[in-house]
């Protein structure tokens, strides 16, 4: 009798387990917070002191961006002209570059793969320093 009432009384629990177990619910809040990204890569190469050179870059970024552009020192003498712009933003053209940072494309949108060509006139070696920033 003892067996009989332990086998039901374990009967009844493993039943009551099961139920709970199939009519549970969960609920599981994530937040997720993305850091800002940004990349600038150069597509293909520029021959250095050449008159007329054509660059093209890529923007990868998770938010709204600009590109800057200045060259290393004061004294060298160059344009910017932006030839091709899929980056949705305002491209400057016929850019006199100095040292102090000006932009050659503003208020572009975010997203993968968002190209521009610049046009580079020089008639001497010019560092140019191109710089990608989050709005």
């Amino acid at each position: 009798m003892t067996k009989t009432i332990i086998t039901i009384v374990t009967f009844l629990l493993v039943t009551l387990n099961v139920f709970a177990t199939e009519n549970s619910t969960a609920t599981q809040t994530v937040q997720l917070n993305l850091a800002p990204a940004i990349e600038l890569y150069s597509i293909a190469a520029i021959a250095p002191a050449s008159n007329n050179n054509t660059q093209t870059f890529a923007v990868n970024s998770n938010k709204a961006f600009k590109i800057s552009v200045s060259t290393i020192t004061e004294t060298q003498n160059l344009t910017l002209s932006v030839t091709e712009n899929n980056t949705n933003g305002k491209a400057a053209n016929h850019l006199k570059v100095s040292s102090a940072s000006q932009d050659l494309i503003a208020n572009a949108t975010r997203g993968n793969e968002k190209t521009f060509s610049v046009n580079a006139k020089t008639k001497t070696n010019t560092t140019v320093v191109y710089t990608a920033t989050q709005a």
